[in-house]
């Protein structure tokens, strides 16, 4: 027997259940990341546009806990070929990467996650496959289709077979792409009778029910459905002697019976049902004559997939299956344009509406709008189908959108064999009662700003060196200082603000013990690699044609419409220092400029004492309160850099120097750190010309948050502008990653049309500030303009 906690002692048995997974669930929260992205294939040499949205895992609300998302483009062999931290507001967060022409071509993963996250299996990152096509080299095209030799493989309903109770038995046959692929087959006893017949209803997925004997094995003998000439034998899972069957009746009357079949007679079972870690139901029956029946009341369950579980008097589970319940109340997204069809170069006004049970509500939302071609034409996933489906499954589910269309006779049942053949959980139950020996968390949240971790080792030993005061700096004319203590394992954690683009950074250890480490800046990414199989890529020689046209298109935007493709949006930075409002400012433009650092010092600067001992100089700042000086020296800082030898300073060229900033209180950083006064030059450059480093410390370049790239799109008003000769090639006529509709749930958008006709899509995704998610597509068409 399992021992529960001593307050639960006296409880019942299935309310110590409840009580142990809703401790176990409220030890951590979850996050779930899904990325937006402008299209799903892209050539080399264009730009990807991505919106992220970050949610809490539960209950979907937009989660304002990371302040930072890492988003990796992996290729086939799971190695980043691009990496960014993306700056996170209130949940959300934007950006773009530009696809070198260096990259091949092939099948590519996009991967978000934030470092919280990084305390989880990398199975629960937000993950997308995306195509990458290298025109600059000549594709490789071909004819050929995946093999038509499919891979099959059997899932019991509830987890296994049991000798003499028929069973529900769910299959998915994917060819050598891991495409679901249509068949027909049969299960046949070893002796060579046929128990079924198999066919796939959707993507490859069906079920078939039979009933195990004992002693007896069974395979299944299939055929693709293009060649019954080709036949493979797969084997059925084992049936066990004794144990466990659940069959899940869908009553359609809004009831769910829960039916137990098993082997062991009079013995208590609990059904345990969560929606998202949210406790759902709770009961406990003791099987008679082999079986239990519980029933369940849908509306007792939460929209989306929740996981049932049935667990024997050992508190073990012994069988499992998910069930899902479409989404009620989603976000209703409304596309209108002022007209279905445009000319080249001509205005597209286009309205958005947001509506969550039939009222106007405020949304944040993305929208892109891009031409289709044969490309393109792509059934993906979006936010709807990822929060609720995706999210929550094993593996790559193909075309998950699919399950969320309305109308289809077929959609509950493809659905349940999705779920047959692709559960699984975020926990295992043994972890739920043993939570005193759960491992700590290794990863913290970054609700302030990024964090740049940096170890610190003995020389002498190359052991973590735990309790080493160590200071980074950004050298620049916006002061950015930072302190931390190494813990243990030796790791310093500095809590970065306003950290964008690639700077210089410099850490190093208190200027006494300066020399006796060494320092290693920490990669911020995730080392961890999900086992989901990488996308296949392959070229089909109908695409040859629209390839090379796309091409051209594309060197073409590159050539004439550089300079704009390449504008940086500066970040909105808070241009005070950590120190915030200086108690004195000296400009030394203002002063008599003097020859020497000394100078400048004793002649105006009284705030600061300037003294030479044993030889070696050395500043004080005055108290103002005692009117006597500090008694420690203060944080002396140049360009944001501190320095513990004086004589640099004053050895250093006061004509580089543009301004002297003083704080004269003593100054606390955290906990552990404590100065008398400041004393901060910055210089006209902001950087650190001329000014000797000491060789000890760590001078690095690190990328911080991505600048943000303006998607530009050219305006057509006048006439000249109308008859401009430079080609507008733009297939993404329009990527707006921050729409936030007013109070009337109402917003618009304005672009113009490029030189392209065709069909044109719009995509919009989005959410509410209470979860609701949606998403919606409109079509327009462009003619050639004929005047």
């Amino acid at each position: 027997m399992v021992c529960l906690a001593p307050a639960a002692a006296q409880a019942p048995a299935h309310a110590q259940l409840q009580q142990a997974f809703e401790q176990h669930a409220n030890r951590a929260v979850t996050e779930k990341v899904f990325v937006h992205t402008d299209k799903e294939e892209y050539l080399a040499g264009e730009t990807m546009w991505f919106k992220l949205y970050v949610v809490d895992g539960s209950r979907h609300h937009p989660l304002d806990l990371s302040k930072v998302s890492y988003l990796e483009v992996l290729d086939e062999e799971n190695k980043a070929v691009l990496q960014s931290k993306i700056n996170l507001k209130k949940g959300t967060g934007m950006g773009s990467f530009y696809l070198p022409v260096s990259l091949k071509s092939g099948s590519y993963s996009l991967r978000a996650y934030t470092s919280w996250m990084k305390n989880f299996s990398p199975d629960f990152y937000f993950h997308k496959s995306i195509t990458l096509i290298n025109t600059f080299v000549v594709p490789e095209f071909t004819t050929e289709q995946a093999t038509a030799a499919p891979d099959v493989q059997f899932f019991p309903e509830g987890g296994e077979l049991v000798n003499g109770i028929r069973s529900k038995v769910a299959f998915k046959a994917v060819d050598s792409s891991g495409k679901g692929i249509a068949f027909k087959g049969a299960i046949v006893k070893e002796e060579g009778d046929t128990v079924a017949l198999i066919e796939p209803l959707k993507f490859g997925m069906g079920h078939f029910y039979f009933t195990p004997e004992a002693n007896v094995s069974y395979k299944a003998f299939v055929s693709p459905a293009t060649d019954d000439s080709t036949v493979s034998t797969f084997p059925l899972p084992a049936a066990r002697q004794q144990g466990y069957v659940m069959q899940l009746e869908d009553t359609g009357a809004g009831q769910l019976n829960i039916n137990i079949y098993t082997t062991f007679q009079d013995q208590p079972v609990y059904l345990f049902v969560h929606t998202r870690q949210q406790v759902k139901v709770v009961e406990a029956q003791k099987t008679t004559a082999g079986r239990a029946v519980f029933r369940v009341n849908q509306q007792q369950l939460g929209d989306g997939i929740s996981h049932i579980t049935l667990l024997n008097q050992q508190k073990e589970a012994v069988a499992e299956r998910l069930f899902f319940k479409q989404p009620t109340h989603t976000l209703s997204l409304e596309v209108q344009t002022d007209k279905k069809q445009y000319t080249t170069r001509q205005p597209v006004a286009l309205q958005l509406a947001a509506r969550h049970k039939s009222e106007h509500v405020p949304a944040n939302l993305s929208l892109a709008v891009y031409r289709t071609d044969s490309l393109s034409d792509r059934e993906e996933g979006n936010i709807l189908s990822y929060l609720w489906l995706t999210s929550d499954l094993k593996g790559t589910i193909e075309s998950p959108a699919y399950y969320f269309k309305q109308g289809s006779p077929e959609l509950n049942e493809a659905l349940d064999n999705l779920l047959l053949t692709q559960g699984w959980r975020r926990f295992r139950w043994k972890d739920v009662f043993r939570q005193q020996d759960a491992a700590p968390f290794t990863h913290v949240p970054e609700y302030e700003g990024h964090i740049i971790r940096a170890i610190v080792t003995d020389k002498n030993t190359g052991l973590p060196a735990a309790g080493i005061a160590t200071y980074l700096s950004v050298p620049g004319k916006l002061v950015q200082f930072y302190t931390s203590i190494s813990d243990e394992n030796g790791e310093a954690q500095f809590i970065t603000e306003q950290f964008f683009g690639l700077n210089d950074i410099i850490i190093q250890t208190e200027g006494r013990q300066a020399g006796q480490y060494n320092i290693q800046v920490a990669d911020p990414y995730s080392s961890q690699i999900s086992e989901l199989p990488a996308a296949p890529f392959r070229l089909p020689d109908s695409y040859e044609q629209q390839l090379r046209l796309r091409h051209v298109q594309m060197q073409a935007q590159n050539t004439y419409w550089q300079q704009e493709r390449n504008q940086l949006l500066a970040p909105k930075l808070d241009s005070a220092a950590f120190y915030r409002s200086p108690d004195k400012v000296y400009l030394l433009d203002n002063f008599t400029r003097f020859p020497t650092m000394e100078e400048v010092m004793r002649e105006y600067v009284y705030e600061v004492r300037v003294r030479k001992n044993s030889g070696k100089f050395n500043f004080k700042v005055l108290n103002p309160v005692t009117r006597e000086y500090h008694e420690n020296p203060p944080l002396v800082l140049l360009n944001g850099v501190p320095v513990s030898d004086i004589d640099k300073i004053i050895d250093y060229n006061p004509l580089k120097v543009e301004k002297l900033e003083i704080v004269v209180e003593r100054f606390f950083m955290g906990k552990d750190n404590m100065y008398d006064g400041i004393v901060s030059y910055t210089t006209y450059k902001g950087d650190l010309e001329g000014f000797p480093l000491p060789a000890e410390l760590t001078n690095t370049a690190y990328d911080g948050l991505q600048l943000q790239r303006e998607f530009y799109s050219p305006r057509y008003d006048t006439e000249q502008q109308m008859s401009n000769r430079k080609p507008d090639f733009r297939n993404l006529l329009h990527w707006s990653p921050q729409i936030i509709t007013d109070e009337k749930g109402e917003s618009r958008a304005g672009f113009y049309t490029s030189d392209l006709a065709g069909k044109f899509v719009v995509v919009v995704q989005g959410i509410t500030p209470d979860g609701a998610a949606g998403v919606t597509t409109y079509s327009f068409e462009v003619k050639e303009n004929t005047l």
